[in-house]
């Protein structure tokens, strides 16, 4: 009888306190958390565009992974999604693992190189995955075209938050060194134990435990967000500060699970509301802040890509292709029959008084009436140009 008590009870570790998601990939709590607190950050134009199509881009931030040619799939591979910064140290020498982080190799090249010559082919491409799709929503926002730029900003936004998540940046991602918890003697080895590793217990549970506190509590004031010169270094500050971070998370886990006698997973299904109740107390902080950083890097990425595009006026997305401004051009040298601004939704003839007190470096030009139209304007009652 005891026996299948015990039983019982490790077969609850695939679904401690509600029904587990198929899988630590598909636990979006804290991209979902982080979607939601992007638009805030952002200069206007955007901070309204983001807002106007939260729901679409929270829904690219969290889809499941699927080729990148299937629309509403997050595309890539696994190993898009992490880098093992400490990939060159001993797994069990903290020290050493911080210190590898801090030196590892900005390129690409230079990182698949020590990935092999630590025998890993999977070493991860989390930040060049990141910049490859900062470079993706740049050219979004160049076409114009709202879906692309929602999906862009979503798929960015995951990644983002992925390299602010601590686990994303070790070798040891599954604590397979410390924090690894044993399989019971009995259970089938095919049995998914999905509390077994603190990067679940972390990055996963813990983060459905707190979503309601966090969803609260992450908050970014608009006072930080600012430009950033180089994509790849934002990219790695983040990821160096996670690191950090993950050494944190690791003694927390250590001492909660010494003090409360845990051996294995059996006996982590008896403390388990203790265990987490103790790991809310001692890592909240930590995951806010990690958070907090996901959505800074998140809305300063976004931000870059449509300052580099130019940044295109925000309210022509909507309807279609937004017009482009012609900064070249003065107040008195027409670049098309028909002319707006960046700052109104109506559009006049390129004679039309109107016309030309808008400044040259607010002004978007049309070829035709039915363009500006198309794009959500309304036509000049003095100048009438729908008329011509």
């Amino acid at each position: 009888m005891r026996r299948i008590a015990s039983l019982a009870a490790v077969v609850g570790l695939v679904g401690i306190h509600g029904p587990v998601r198929a899988g630590f990939d598909e636990a979006f709590d804290g991209h979902e958390i982080v979607a939601g607190q992007v638009a805030p950050v952002l200069p206007p134009p955007l901070r309204d565009f983001l807002e106007a199509h939260l729901e679409a881009v929270r829904e690219h931030a969290t889809a499941g992974p699927g080729p990148a040619s299937t629309p509403g799939l997050l595309p890539g591979k696994a190993d898009w999604h992490y880098v093992m910064l400490d990939i060159a140290a001993d797994a069990d020498d903290a020290a050493a693992r911080r210190a590898a982080a801090e030196k590892f190799p900005r390129d690409r090249a230079a990182a698949a190189e020590l990935f092999r010559k630590h025998g890993r082919r999977d070493g991860g491409l989390l930040p060049w995955i990141i910049v490859d799709r900062h470079h993706n929503l740049v050219e979004a926002f160049q076409a114009g075209e709202t879906e692309a730029i929602v999906r862009e900003a979503g798929v960015l936004l995951h990644f983002a938050t992925d390299a602010a998540l601590p686990f994303n940046t070790t070798a040891d991602r599954d604590g397979t060194a410390s924090g690894h918890l044993r399989r019971p003697s009995g259970m089938r080895s095919g049995t998914t134990l999905v509390h077994n590793t603190v990067r679940y217990r972390c990055q996963a549970s813990l983060l459905r435990r707190l979503r309601s506190r966090l969803e609260y509590e992450v908050r970014v004031a608009p006072t930080r967000y600012g430009p950033i010169d180089n994509p790849i270094e934002a990219v790695f500050d983040v990821l160096l500060d996670a690191h950090r971070a993950l050494h944190a998370l690791l003694a927390i886990d250590a001492e909660i699970v010494a003090d409360l006698g845990i051996r294995d997973a059996a006996t982590f299904t008896a403390a388990s509301d203790v265990y987490y109740d103790r790991l809310a107390d001692r890592a909240a902080g930590i995951m806010e802040s990690q958070l907090e950083a996901a959505v800074l890097l998140s809305a300063k990425l976004i931000g870059a890509a449509w300052a580099e595009a130019g940044s295109p006026s925000h309210d022509l997305w909507i309807a279609g292709k937004p017009a482009r401004t012609d900064r070249s051009r003065s107040a008195d040298t027409p670049a098309a029959p028909f002319v707006g601004s960046r700052h109104s939704t109506i559009f006049h003839q390129a004679a039309c008084g109107h016309a030309k007190r808008i400044k040259a470096t607010n002004r978007v030009y049309f070829n035709t009436a039915g363009e500006a139209q198309s794009a959500g304007r309304i036509p000049c009652k003095t100048c009438s140009p729908a008329d011509r």
